[in-house]
C-alpha cells in the first residue's frame, strides 16, 4: 500500500527534512523504522567486507550523525559526507574527534561506505543511486566500495534486486559481488 492509501505521509528526503529530523529525534534510522540493531549490524557487515587498514581512509557517502566512524580504529581516516547540514552539525557536536562535510572533495579515498543512503523513495531513482556509486567509484581510485541497499517491501522505499545489482556490478568493475545477506538487505561491494 502507498502511503495515499495509508492515509500516512510519504517520508520525506530532503535536506530540510533530515536537518529538522537531526533537531527533534534521538536516532534517525527511526525515521524508516530500522532498529538501532539492524542498523549496527549494516555497519558491522560494511566494515566486515572492506576491511579497513592502518592508513586509509574511508569515506562514509551518506553519514546521517556518523554512527559508522565509532567502529572505526583511531588509525583509519574518516570522513562523512551528507547532504543534510542539520545531520552534519549533530555530526561534528556529537563525534568532535572526527570530520564531517556537506562538500565532498575530490580526492582520493581507499574505501567507500553507503549505508542505507539510497533507500527513500521520496524524490529519488534507482537510476541517481547507480550514478552517484558508479562517480565515486571512478572518481576516487578506492580500492572497495560497499553499499547496503534496500530488499523488502515498504512502499516508502526504494527495494533494490540482486540481479539489478548484479547488472551493475557487471558494468562497473571486474571485481565484484552482490548478495542478499539478510531479509530486507542486498550488500553490494566492488573492487580493484
Amino acid at each position: 500500500m502507498s502511503a495515499a492509501e495509508t492515509g500516512t505521509e510519504a517520508v520525506l528526503n530532503t535536506p530540510d527534512a533530515w536537518s529538522t529530523r537531526a533537531a527533534t529525534i534521538d536516532d534517525p534510522c527511526e525515521v524508516v523504522r530500522w532498529s538501532p540493531q539492524g542498523q549496527a549490524a549494516r555497519f558491522a557487515e560494511i566494515l566486515r567486507v572492506l576491511r579497513p587498514r592502518p592508513g586509509e581512509t574511508l569515506l562514509d557517502y551518506g553519514c546521517g550523525l556518523g554512527a559508522l566512524s565509532d567502529l572505526l580504529p583511531d588509525d583509519v581516516g574518516y570522513l562523512g559526507f551528507d547532504w543534510s547540514p542539520g545531520m552534519i552539525r549533530r555530526a561534528r557536536r556529537e563525534r568532535p574527534g572526527r570530520e564531517f562535510t556537506t562538500f565532498l572533495p575530490f580526492h582520493p579515498f581507499n574505501l567507500i561506505a553507503v549505508v542505507g543512503t539510497f533507500n527513500l523513495a521520496d524524490r529519488w531513482t534507482k537510476d541517481r543511486t547507480w550514478s552517484i556509486i558508479r562517480h565515486l567509484w571512478l572518481t576516487t581510485g578506492c580500492r572497495s566500495l560497499a553499499a547496503s541497499l534496500y530488499a523488502g517491501e515498504d512502499p516508502d522505499c526504494l527495494s533494490y534486486t540482486v540481479e539489478e545489482c548484479n547488472r551493475f556490478v557487471i558494468k562497473t568493475s571486474s571485481v565484484g559481488q552482490v548478495r542478499r545477506w539478510r531479509d530486507n538487505d542486498i550488500l553490494l561491494e566492488i573492487g580493484r
